[in-house]
């Protein structure tokens, strides 16, 4: 699913990552819409939390 896709359908994605500690850490958000941030497209969204 892309992220303009998720946006349109109003679906949920989960993001896995590293936090500041380089410990793993997921969150569940809901995209909103997309924004350019320099050459990357990122997704303005609504935290879900954990």
């Amino acid at each position: 699913m892309t992220l303009t896709a998720a946006c349109r359908d109003h679906e949920r994605l989960r993001l896995d990552y590293r936090d500041h500690s380089g410990a793993s850490a997921r969150r569940l958000v809901e995209p909103q819409r997309v924004a350019k941030w320099g050459r990357r497209v990122v997704p303005r969204s609504v935290g879900r939390g954990p």
